[in-house]
């Protein structure tokens, strides 16, 4: 016979065993029970050689009771922070809410506040947001790192995206949103003596950041025994070319070859990283210098520019410049090593010595009446023969193209512009440059490095028709103070005009829709056009090696398709192969027949950039000479919505099914010790 407590253990294996493998009926238990919120994004961990940014839980997570909290009202912000009788609470505020103001009133009572959570629905800013930026963005890394800051470019900034939160934040979608106040406006809404009674809806907010303390600290523990790792350098390919091929100098290679080197900036910043999309900084000089780059490449591919008769000009697309000139400082660093381009038997070495003219994009979304300033350094750090040049050719320009440009000279109160220029200023002192922007001394652009910068603020509904005839009329002018630097004839100079539509569309793919015709006849194939989501803009933000932000491709292809041309008995299908390490190839899509593809060929290339500090390991405190940005890992991160009974209810539940287990076992222990008596043999 089978003693009774192999049958009772053999039941329970077999009861256990079913539950196990009913998914199905699992999920279902689990889905009455509890609401995943999906989320658009969330704030995460940064570090550099001093401290960490951002936010985070800890490893088990925080809950919160569900409030909701009206900026405008004082009594509710009172209420989660002091009087509400169920803290911590998980406080849910509107997207014009988010500013510093409010968020600084939570940190303050981070006691009782376990996590905030804001409605997703972007919209036109109100008067209320600011810039999460700093006042100087870039200020320690740049000419003037042992100076104050003069002028505050960033008058409206907060320093919000900067500062270190003791509990989560995260955006959500409208949908998610309107079940958290269902559920809220059911169980949670105060009456009128500002209690309330269980059930309660409350969340679990889960996102565990690995990196702690500083950049230092995480790289070492990163580098430990185990291989774990803590932290990610902010790391991406940013784009450069040149028109024609950059071929070494006959006979003594160390004479300038006077490059005409235009650039513009690829990334931007937001205190949501996948919400980063930066319409006034800086996808505004983006266009301009693909509208310009379009211009001059039209004259190429009419054979009107002959390599031999003009002077090189490259441009370049900088990544990782928001975070203290990551993109910048690493070319410089690398040409001051003789390491750029890091191209076997590619484009010829060049240095900063072969730079004579350095023309740089920025904000340019925001001219007030068409007028735009260029923003140069002083004699002492450029060659004034060489800098009244390039001014004067633009301002010429200008003038021909219906603008006014103003100059700005840098003097001992007022310092050059945060721009990927001052990197190479840093470095030398032959190379006349002008930063391009809108503004005289502060950002026309309130909403500097904000979430809020975006197509509503600049470009609604894909129409804004001032600004695209500004900023056509800018590219023209670029174009043709390039081609005039480069020593083109004037009688080809003067056919050079930029195409507004160019800017238009561009505008629009960028800040509104990705997936527009525009992007899509850059791509060849279906798997890599599905990459682009319907109305939704392009993510900017730099993020770490592996994540290979699309923003890339998409700036590489259009550098491709405006600065190359079709390749020579490749017209019509897909290129053989990618080319030669000088001259690459790019099969795109066929802009006039959707059911065909083309080759192109163009000297543009992709040049993955992480900070120096990484490369030499020198994360000095002092020096503040390379950026140490680093990004946290994480889990993937959840929020989790249920409803919980009164605390002493779950404490008698508790007990009673604790007294239920004991009795159960006693009974279980009384009838094996009396097996035989109770079960007797036939």
């Amino acid at each position: 016979m089978v003693p009774f407590n192999y049958l009772l253990l053999a039941s329970f294996l077999a009861l256990l065993s079913q539950g196990v493998g009913d998914t199905a009926q699992r999920d279902t238990l689990y889905k009455k029970i509890y609401r995943t919120i999906n989320l658009r994004d969330y704030c995460v961990r940064l570090t550099n050689a001093t401290h960490a940014i951002g936010c985070g839980t800890s490893e088990s997570g925080t809950t919160g009771t569900i409030h909701f909290v009206n900026d405008d009202d004082d009594d509710d912000v009172q209420y989660v922070s002091s009087s509400g009788k169920h803290p911590p609470y998980a406080v849910v505020i509107q997207l014009n809410a988010f500013n510093s103001g409010l968020i600084r009133r939570f940190v303050n009572s981070s006691a009782r506040i376990a996590g905030v959570l804001i409605n997703g629905t972007l919209q036109q800013p109100s008067e209320g947001n600011q810039s999460p930026a700093l006042e100087c963005p870039n200020q320690q890394f740049g000419l003037y790192s042992d100076t104050k800051c003069s002028p505050v470019w960033n008058e409206h900034a907060s320093g919000l995206s900067y500062e270190s939160f003791p509990f989560p934040i995260y955006i959500l979608n409208a949908e998610d949103m309107e079940d958290i106040y269902d559920c809220y406006k059911k169980f949670n809404v105060p009456v009128k003596d500002d209690t309330i009674t269980y059930p309660l809806c409350k969340v679990n907010m889960q996102s565990f950041m690995y990196a702690a303390g500083d950049t230092t600290t995480c790289m070492r523990r990163s580098n430990g025994l185990f291989g774990a790792v803590f932290c990610d350098p902010l790391e991406n390919p940013q784009v450069w070319g040149s028109l024609f091929p950059l071929v070494q100098q006959e006979g003594d290679s160390s004479v300038s070859r006077e490059i005409v080197f235009l650039a513009a900036k690829m990334d931007t910043s937001a205190f949501f990283h996948q919400m980063a999309y930066g319409a006034e900084n800086d996808a505004t000089g983006i266009v301009v210098l693909f509208a310009a780059l379009e211009a001059i490449g039209e004259q190429k591919r009419k054979n009107r520019l002959k390599q031999e008769a003009m002077k090189p000009i490259v441009f370049t697309f900088f990544n990782g410049e928001e975070w203290d000139y990551i993109g910048s400082s690493r070319m410089v660093y690398d040409m001051v090593k003789g390491k750029f381009p890091d191209i076997e038997n590619g484009p010829a070495d060049f240095n900063l010595m072969d730079i004579k003219y350095f023309l740089e994009l920025r904000q340019l979304g925001l001219s007030s009446g068409g007028m735009f300033y260029g923003h140069q350094p002083n004699d002492t750090r450029s060659p004034q023969d060489t800098s009244n040049t390039l001014f004067n050719t633009l301002q010429e320009n200008a003038v021909k193209s219906d603008w006014v440009l103003e100059e700005v000279k840098e003097t001992s109160s007022s310092q050059l512009p945060p721009a990927s220029l001052q990197s190479f200023l840093k470095a030398s002192t032959n190379i006349a440059g002008l930063v391009l922007t809108d503004h005289h001394e502060q950002f026309a652009n309130k909403f500097y490095g904000s979430i809020f910068d975006s197509e509503y603020y600049v470009y609604p509904n894909c129409t804004n028709l001032p600004l695209t005839r500004n900023l056509t009329n800018v590219a023209s002018a670029v174009a043709r103070t390039a081609l005039r630097l480069a020593g083109v004839d004037d009688g080809i100079i003067e056919n050079v005009t930029a195409k507004e539509d160019t800017i238009k569309q561009l505008l629009c793919c960028f800040l509104h829709n990705s997936n527009c015709t525009y992007f899509q006849d850059l791509l060849a194939t279906d798997d890599q056009r599905d990459k682009l989501t319907t109305n939704v803009p392009l993510v900017r933000y730099v993020s770490v090696d592996g994540s290979t932000p699309f923003v890339e491709s998409i700036i590489k292809l259009l550098a491709v398709r405006f600065s190359g041309r079709l390749a020579s008995g490749y017209e019509h299908t897909k290129c053989p192969s990618d080319g030669t390490d000088l001259r690459k190839w790019y099969t795109m899509q066929n802009a006039d027949n959707h059911s065909r593809i083309q080759c192109h060929e163009a000297y543009v290339y992709e040049y993955t950039v992480k900070s120096p500090a990484f490369v030499d390991g020198n994360y000095d405190k002092e020096k503040n000479q390379y950026s140490t940005w680093a990004e946290s890992v994480w889990d993937t991160p959840t929020v989790v919505m249920y409803v919980v009974s009164d605390d002493q209810l779950e404490d008698v539940t508790l007990g009673v099914g604790c007294m239920v287990l004991v009795v159960w076992f006693a009974l279980v222990f009384f009838v094996t010790r009396r097996i035989e008596k109770v079960f007797i043999e036939q």
